[in-house]
């Protein structure tokens, strides 16, 4: 099994972090990876909620339906494929928040929060595994790179989610 951590600092409170990240009516507005992601049965974001999420075509356009594990705000998430798809045997990642060291959580104190995802995936065949692993976790660590990025951006750029300083 592959293993990674990615992790960002930006310029807002942990639980305005986490609403967006969970928000799927402006999750493409930010997301670097996905063209599509919605919840099945337009529920809210919960444990046990099933997302679909579409890549965007110049990065395979596969589409993981994941179902929340773990769901308790402002603080983690996570979610896990629902079956196995394609080359992943198991995929599961968790997104983590909390208010950066020394900064507090009040705008008008300028907060600001780290966000850490987490990254677990096996591939198959178990014979090539090894591999594969190798490259898909190297492709998923840079694509989680531009996708906090832009996450950043996005929240630092819109007006009603950046604290004032």
């Amino acid at each position: 099994m592959a293993h990674a951590v990615v992790a960002i600092t930006i310029d807002a409170t942990a639980a305005q972090v986490f609403d967006v990240v969970h928000d799927y009516k402006i999750r493409t507005d930010w997301d670097t990876l996905l063209r599509s992601a919605q919840l099945e049965g337009n529920v809210v974001p919960a444990q046990g909620a099933v997302a679909v999420c579409a890549a965007r075509w110049y990065l395979g356009g596969l589409v993981f339906k994941t179902r929340y594990v773990t769901f308790n705000r402002p603080v983690v998430a996570a979610v896990t494929l629902v079956k196995p798809y394609f080359i992943f045997e198991n995929w599961s990642a968790s997104i983590r928040h909390r208010e950066a060291p020394g900064r507090g959580t009040d705008s008008a104190d300028g907060a600001a929060s780290e966000v850490v995802y987490t990254l677990n995936l096996r591939c198959r065949p178990s014979w090539f595994a090894r591999p594969l692993e190798a490259v898909a976790m190297k492709a998923f660590v840079i694509e989680t790179r531009r996708r906090l990025r832009a996450l950043k951006r996005y929240i630092e750029a819109t007006p009603g989610l950046r604290p004032s300083s």
